[in-house]
C-alpha cells in the first residue's frame, strides 16, 4: 500500500492547472490523466500532456518513507478537490485490487476510488538537446503574448499561421501573429540580453496555455529556452513544454506600409463608433467605409436588407489626403482594443489606398497592429 497526506490547498492548483491541459477527446485514453510523482523527501510533481504541450508543476506536501509515481482521471480529481475547503486534509491511498490499482481519496468522512492508469504509458517529452535560453519577466511574456494573440488564425490550412513567430536576435525580441487579414507586432527590447538569432512559431493552443499559466504570476522570472523542436518555459513552480510548428512564415515586414499619412484619434470616440457600425453591418463581411476629409472622417456602413447608417468624428491629419477605404470592422475593433492609451495614430500607405493601414499609440509604440482594407 502506498500512501501521502496533504492539505487541499497544496496541491488542488497544481492539479487543476494540469487538468486544463488534458484533452477533451484524447487519441489515447492515458492522456485522460494527471502523472502524480510523489517524492520521499515532501515534493510533488504533477504533469499532464495532450502530445502537443507538457504542463507539469511542483507543490509540497507531507514527507513520506518511500516515493511513487501513478496516474489518475484528471478532470474527475480536479472537480473532487474543487468542492473541498482550501484547509481540508487529503489522504491519497493506492491500493491493489485483483489485477488492478486503485486511488482512494479520503476526506473527513468521504472516500472515493479511482481507477488507476500504468505510469509507464504515460508519454513524456525526451530529454532535450542544449537550446537557446533567456531570462524573463513571467507578468511581460504573458501580457505580450495576451496582446497578439487576437490576430492568430484558427485552423487554417496554412499550418504555419496558427500560432505566434517569436523571432530573439541580440537583445530584441519581436512576437508577430497574422491570419492573412490582419496582423499584430509586438517588439521588445530586453536589457542586458545578446541573444543568437532565433526564429520559431508557438502553436495556438500552447499559447493559450502559456497565457492562462503565467497570468497567475506576479514579479517573478521565468526561463524562455527554445530548442530545435520545443520551446519550454520554467518557473518557480511549472514547466511548460511544446512543440514548435514546422514551418515557414510569410516574409511580415512586407506588409508594413512605408508612411508618414496618419491620423490621430480618440480611442474611446473611436471604439464607440465602431460598435454603432456594426450593428448595421452585413453580418458576413462586417464592412464600414472610413471617409478622410477635411479634418473628419465619416464612417459608414450598409447591409443586405438596405439599412444602413454614418457617423463622423473629428480628428487630426499628417500629411493625409481624402480617400475612402473599406475596412472588417470587427478586425478594426481588435486592433484598437490591443494598443494602450487614450489617443491612437492609423497609419495609411501614401501610394495606394489598397494597401493595409496599421494602429498603434504613443502609449504602446512597441504594438503594430495591421488591418488589410476589403473591397464593399
Amino acid at each position: 500500500m502506498k500512501t501521502f497526506t496533504c492539505l487541499k490547498a497544496d496541491i488542488a492548483e497544481s492539479i487543476s492547472r494540469c487538468a486544463r491541459n488534458t484533452p477533451s477527446r484524447p487519441t489515447l485514453e492515458i492522456l485522460q490523466c494527471v502523472k502524480v510523482q510523489v517524492i520521499k523527501n515532501g515534493s510533488c510533481i504533477v504533469t499532464a500532456t495532450d502530445m502537443e504541450t507538457e504542463v507539469m508543476c511542483k507543490t509540497t506536501i507531507n514527507p513520506i518513507p518511500k516515493g511513487f509515481t501513478f496516474c489518475v482521471p484528471a478532470k474527475k480529481l480536479d472537480t473532487l478537490l474543487n468542492s473541498f475547503s482550501g484547509h481540508d486534509e487529503l489522504t491519497f491511498t493506492i491500493t491493489t485490487e485483483g489485477q488492478r490499482e486503485v486511488c482512494t481519496l479520503r476526506c473527513g468522512t468521504a472516500e472515493f476510488n479511482l481507477t488507476v492508469w500504468p505510469s509507464s504509458t504515460f508519454p513524456s517529452t525526451s530529454k532535450l538537446e542544449k537550446g537557446n535560453k533567456l531570462q524573463f519577466n513571467c507578468k511581460k511574456f504573458s501580457r505580450m503574448l495576451s496582446k497578439v494573440t487576437p490576430m492568430m488564425a484558427n485552423n487554417d490550412v496554412r499550418y504555419y499561421l496558427n500560432g505566434v513567430k517569436v523571432e530573439i536576435e541580440g537583445n530584441s525580441m519581436v512576437l508577430v501573429s497574422t491570419d492573412g487579414h490582419r496582423m499584430s507586432t509586438y517588439n521588445c527590447q530586453i536589457e542586458g540580453l545578446d541573444s543568437p538569432r532565433t526564429d520559431c512559431i508557438l502553436p495556438r493552443q500552447a499559447v493559450s496555455e502559456i497565457i492562462a499559466l503565467l497570468s497567475g504570476i506576479q514579479d517573478e522570472e521565468c526561463q524562455l529556452a527554445f530548442y530545435s523542436a520545443h520551446c519550454r518555459v520554467i518557473t518557480s513552480s511549472m514547466v511548460i513544454t511544446t512543440k514548435l510548428i514546422d514551418g515557414r512564415y510569410p516574409d511580415w515586414r512586407r506588409v508594413l506600409p512605408d508612411t508618414d499619412n496618419v491620423m490621430f484619434l480618440d480611442k474611446n470616440h473611436f471604439i464607440g463608433v465602431l460598435r454603432r457600425a456594426v450593428v448595421l453591418c452585413n453580418e458576413k463581411f462586417k464592412g464600414v467605409q472610413i471617409a478622410h476629409k477635411e479634418g473628419a472622417i465619416t464612417i459608414s456602413s450598409t447591409n443586405e436588407n438596405q439599412e444602413k447608417g454614418s457617423e463622423s468624428m473629428n480628428v487630426q491629419f499628417k500629411n493625409a489626403t481624402s480617400h475612402t477605404i473599406g475596412f472588417n470592422v470587427m478586425y478594426l475593433l481588435d486592433a484598437v482594443n490591443s494598443v494602450d492609451g487614450p489617443n491612437i495614430e492609423v497609419h495609411f500607405a501614401t501610394d495606394t489606398i489598397d494597401r493595409a493601414c496599421f494602429i498603434t499609440s504613443q502609449a504602446s509604440p512597441e504594438i503594430l497592429n495591421t488591418v488589410m482594407p476589403v473591397r464593399i
